[in-house]
């Protein structure tokens, strides 16, 4: 069956650890923390088959094994003792972590799914970049254009313009967890204005953004 040959190939892969990758075999041990997966499960199902991590290094494999992670937007253990803010989008929320501890949260409405999907990954969200009082212009799917102004503007995705702001057009009763998928956004991280204002000022320089699901 399917599951029992995904099986075979996480021991397979353990086996291959343990004889050529010397310690590499606890990063994939248990689950993620926060998507509650099995990460060997989802190592072997997304990223390689066990007959070719025996063809790395060790420094190779821990560079491939951390581009993938990050695109999955798994979180790593150093972030646990950190800030930093998680976009969950299975469940349309976002949570700020100070120092490993989790401060608050808020519902968020992010890109339109399966159409304007906001990119799994690890990004860096920057002071500097902020702005107040912005409109935000851009393509709608019909190809006219749209001007949205916004009070608290944060974009952490430079290439596609994408970032949290304030999203005053939206009724509260909108930031729920099925918004996205058919009222989505054009891929940015929409806020209720409270949650916009309150992140527009929290105490950092810098700090990381991991959007999973």
């Amino acid at each position: 069956s399917f599951m029992k040959t995904l099986q075979d190939r996480c021991l397979a892969l353990g086996n291959i650890m343990d004889r050529t990758l010397p310690g590499m075999y606890g990063i994939l041990d248990d689950f993620n923390k926060y998507t509650g997966k099995d990460k060997q499960s989802d190592f072997v199902y997304d990223f390689y088959h066990a007959d070719k991590i025996s063809k790395y290094s060790e420094g190779k494999f821990c560079e491939k094994y951390e581009e993938w992670s990050k695109k999955k937007g798994y979180i790593f253990k150093d972030y646990l003792s950190t800030d930093f803010i998680l976009v969950d989008l299975s469940i349309q929320r976002l949570y700020y972590f100070s120092k490993g501890q989790r401060m608050w949260s808020t519902s968020v409405v992010t890109g339109m799914k399966n159409v304007h999907d906001t990119p799994k990954g690890v990004y860096k969200l920057d002071k500097n970049n902020f702005s107040y009082n912005t409109t935000l212009t851009g393509s709608n799917d019909d190809g006219s254009i749209y001007n949205a102004q916004v009070d608290y503007w944060m974009p952490f995705i430079f290439s596609s313009g994408i970032g949290f702001h304030d999203a005053d057009w939206r009724n509260y009763s909108e930031f729920n967890t099925k918004e996205y998928i058919t009222n989505g956004s054009h891929g940015c991280v929409n806020m209720n204005h409270t949650a916009a204002e309150k992140l527009f000022n929290e105490n950092f320089d810098t700090i990381d953004v991991v959007v999973r699901d």
